[in-house]
């Protein structure tokens, strides 16, 4: 029920019909000029066999069978996802709950997770960060491509205030700079002095990272002394992230930090 591979022909195929209800083969050709007339016949004859597609005439549109099949499990999966039960507590206001990773990783991955819950959940659309290393784009760049079209596909922004204008952090710009959902500033901050410290503020709530100091200091000191991609131990740098990286993550529900931070970074973007 899912769709397969973002990259490949067949989802392609699938989001042209988020534009249009019906399309002839033609049309989708022009519209993935890569792929030719060939590849998309045999793509548009193999959903319709999987029932994802129909074919009346020349015309080709979903089927509405499949639509409302994948609504329905949607509805049922976010009605599980954000419940009271989920990963990501309730916390009721000045409540806070932590969890300690030993890889950074997975960190980064319950991170964004819990960001784009408390988006759904509290309704906020527009994040704002304090991350001093952009360090989760080394590794884990399809990922958080994917979270960038998440938060652009909920209408919301994530405004990242960099620690600095390294050139590791310089490189990850690239990346931010893909989608509509990410605005990226590497002003002087007025949190320079936390960069062992990453802040999420999402409406009232607060997501702190905090990297052991061990963890800093070798994080640090590659990303102060990275000039170019020749120099920079990758492997090193895998096993400090998967296996030598340790980190805290806090979740809090503390009206009055969130807008004290909140105040800090605004300044630094332009969100309509």
């Amino acid at each position: 029920m899912a769709l397969p591979d973002p990259d490949t022909l067949k989802t392609k195929i699938i989001l042209l019909f988020m534009e249009k209800p019906l399309l002839q083969a033609q049309a989708i050709h022009q519209k993935l000029p890569a792929y030719t007339l060939q590849a998309v016949y045999k793509e548009l004859r193999g959903l319709c066999e999987q029932g994802i597609v129909q074919k009346v005439r020349k015309d080709y549109s979903i089927n509405s069978v499949w639509v409302l099949q994948l609504q329905a499990l949607a509805t049922k999966m976010a009605r599980t996802c954000f419940g009271a039960s989920s990963a990501v507590p309730l916390l009721a206001e000045q409540e806070s709950a932590s969890w300690k990773f030993s890889n950074l990783l997975d960190l980064n991955d319950f991170w964004g997770h819990m960001v784009l819950h408390l988006m759904r959940t509290s309704g906020e659309r527009v994040v704002y960060a304090w991350n001093p290393h952009l360090w989760f784009y080394l590794f884990q760049e399809e990922k958080e491509d994917r979270f960038a079209k998440t938060i652009h596909l909920m209408g919301g922004k994530f405004c990242i205030l960099a620690g600095n204008s390294s050139f590791l952090n310089l490189w990850a710009r690239k990346f931010m700079a893909r989608g509509k959902g990410i605005q990226s500033s590497f002003a002087r901050s007025p949190l320079k002095d936390k960069m062992n410290t990453y802040y999420n503020i999402i409406g009232p709530y607060v997501i702190t990272a905090k990297l052991a100091p061990s963890t800093f200091r070798v994080l640090d000191k590659i990303y102060g002394t990275t000039t170019s991609f020749e120099k920079l131990d990758i492997q090193g740098l895998l096993h400090l992230f998967t296996k030598n990286g340790h980190a805290t993550l806090t979740l809090e529900h503390d009206p009055g930090k969130a807008k004290r931070l909140r105040q800090m970074l605004e300044p630094f973007f332009h969100v309509s």
